[in-house]
């Protein structure tokens, strides 16, 4: 059974998906689809330094930029951004063996990436890309 900080993050990492797809999608709303309590959703929001408004603009900030060609560098220190790849190419389920999880990487520009999970490659892929700097909102 997850716990109550558990069940907050994954419903904050799922809004923000929906975010990405439907920029007016109401937190109210989806906390009351995810069964998860809204006031107590707002409180752990609130110690853990989010908001939907910074996270709204941020989304726009990212397609913005991503939309006219500009290098991204969307600050995502104070948010979680979810990046998420259950399956590879394949369509196959990544095996268990595969997988690295509790990666933290603090980058020279003060960027912090907490990863839950991925596999070695999927963590290869993503500094590559984040050296680049090509690619929208990675975090």
């Amino acid at each position: 059974m997850k716990t109550a900080e558990e069940r907050y993050e994954d419903t904050w990492n799922s809004y923000l998906e929906l975010l990405v797809k439907d920029p007016r999608a109401s937190l109210v709303s989806f906390t009351k689809l995810k069964s998860v309590y809204y006031r107590g959703m707002t409180k752990w929001m609130s110690h853990n330094g989010l908001s939907v408004y910074d996270a709204k603009a941020k989304i726009r900030e990212c397609h913005r930029k991503s939309l006219s060609g500009e290098p991204v560098s969307c600050n995502t220190t104070s948010m979680f951004l979810p990046v998420t790849a259950d399956e590879t190419a394949s369509g196959n389920p990544m095996p268990d063996a595969d997988l690295l999880s509790g990666v933290s990487l603090t980058f020279p520009d003060g960027t912090i990436v907490n990863i839950k999970r991925c596999s070695a490659k999927a963590l290869v892929s993503f500094l590559s890309l984040y050296r680049k700097g090509g690619e929208p909102c990675l975090g």
